[in-house]
């Protein structure tokens, strides 16, 4: 692993340990965590993503053409937000949040997992999801913080992942060649436009 991305791996394993203690309390999530395939639940998943804390560094083979390169990235930026939502669930924030952060943990597991799929299907890629540094210190950041200050920086780190990936839409829509790749990204760019809109009005 490069030098750099040691930090963000170590805040990881920190975060894995949190979830492993905490996880018995939240049934839900524990559950959840099954449902993509290869990992057995939060804490997991958070361990695994120790190895491609730094993306850029990790990447295993050059893409074969634009989409198989933004459902690779989109795949690793969904696990930031999984364990963002994994970090709330281990906490007690208000009921508002911790029910906000299951239906985002669930949506962005189904998501992923299909687009796991389509990596596999379309170009024989066996993908391990990795947590982007950005969505690292995004994560960081709600941990360090407790009761209000915790829903805040919860609703305001997800406004920012959510932004994250509507210019990552932006950016790689004039290359789109697959229908279906195209309408994945169309739908995720209404879904979070529409979820940064309703966070916003929560934290008003």
């Amino acid at each position: 692993m490069p030098r750099r991305s040691l930090s963000g791996a170590a805040f990881v394993l920190t975060a894995a340990l949190l979830i492993v203690a905490c996880s018995k309390s939240d049934s839900n999530a524990s559950d959840t965590g099954q449902a993509m395939t290869g990992a057995a639940g939060p804490a997991d998943t958070a361990m695994g993503s120790m190895a491609g804390m730094d993306h850029s560094a990790m990447t295993s083979t050059p893409a074969k053409d634009a989409d198989q390169e933004f459902v690779r990235m989109m795949v690793d930026h969904h696990q930031g937000l999984i364990v963002l939502a994994d970090t709330a669930l281990a906490r007690n924030p208000s009921a508002q949040v911790r029910t906000g952060a299951r239906e985002m943990r669930q949506k962005q597991l189904a998501e992923q997992k299909k687009m796991i799929d389509m990596l596999k299907r379309d170009y024989a890629e066996d993908k391990m999801p990795m947590v982007m540094t950005s969505n690292a210190r995004m994560i960081s950041d709600v941990s360090s913080k407790t009761g209000a200050d915790f829903d805040r920086a919860f609703r305001s780190n997800v406004i920012a992942h959510h932004e994250e990936a509507l210019k990552m839409v932006r950016d790689f829509e004039p290359r789109f060649t697959k229908p279906a790749v195209r309408t994945m990204a169309t739908k995720m760019k209404a879904d979070q436009t529409r979820e940064i809109a309703k966070l916003r009005s929560a934290m008003n």
